[in-house]
């Protein structure tokens, strides 16, 4: 009932989940996760950990139009339930705090903006808090500078989960920096993705993967719960796992 993909090419750019035979999605039949290349395969990921989470939520760039409010309620939700979680919220979202707080942490939960850079996937980035005005981001490029060493990354943010291939089957973007700083598996998105609905999507998956579920039964079990009250693709596919550990 799980299923492990390696792709190549153009197939980093499809959501598996979502393919269907015209009676059921794939997702409905298997449990998926994808592996940036086999080199990775085998490579041991980190257990289950949950001691210590940092929990991102909505930080603040002084644009109304870049408030996220479904993503601030969704840190709030992850972070009451994650054992030992540390909250960074609205204006406390810097990554001043992020660079002293995401070392070390079992779990890293973003819920915010995100940009990927298709020219320059090393500039790929988060977007932190404004406190001062000036914009002052996480980029791709600057993960391979850090450690995270988390046993899950959520990027609970538009296309995180793009990248661009590079020589051979390689991939760069904010994935593959979570992967060279250390963390084991990484949940990302592949297009822009609802508030509403990923608040949903981001709840269920917490359920399912505190009470014993593997990482991508977890995230099956919460697209499927997402479809039924968002039935559009557009709305539960966006978010693969892709994990490092065999």
């Amino acid at each position: 009932d799980s299923l492990v993909i390696v792709p190549a090419g153009v197939l980093y750019y499809v959501p598996f989940a979502a393919l269907t035979d015209g009676q059921q999605f794939v997702v409905d039949r298997y449990a998926l996760r994808t592996v940036p290349n086999l080199g990775l395969l085998t490579r041991t990921g980190g257990g289950r950990r949950t001691g210590r989470a940092l929990v991102v939520g909505n930080p603040l760039q002084g644009d109304p139009d870049l408030n996220l409010p479904g993503a601030e309620r969704e840190a709030q939700d992850v972070a009451a339930r994650v054992p030992g979680a540390t909250l960074l919220l609205g204006h406390a979202a810097t990554i001043a705090a992020f660079r002293s707080e995401a070392p070390g942490r079992d779990v890293i939960h973003f819920a915010g903006h995100g940009q990927f850079n298709r020219d320059q996937p090393l500039e790929s980035r988060l977007l932190f808090s404004t406190p001062d005005g000036r914009p002052d981001d996480l980029t791709a490029r600057e993960l391979y500078d850090m450690r995270t060493d988390a046993v899950l990354v959520f990027l609970s943010a538009c296309e995180t989960g793009l990248n661009s291939l590079a020589g051979g089957q390689d991939i760069i973007g904010l994935e593959r920096g979570f992967f060279y700083s250390g963390s084991s598996a990484v949940i990302a998105s592949l297009w822009e993705v609802s508030d509403q609905a990923t608040a949903a999507l981001v709840h269920d998956y917490y359920a399912a993967w505190l009470g014993g579920a593997a990482p991508e039964q977890a995230l099956r079990s919460a697209q499927i719960a997402t479809r039924a009250k968002f039935p559009h693709p557009n709305l539960w596919a966006a978010f693969q796992i892709s994990s490092v550990g065999g």
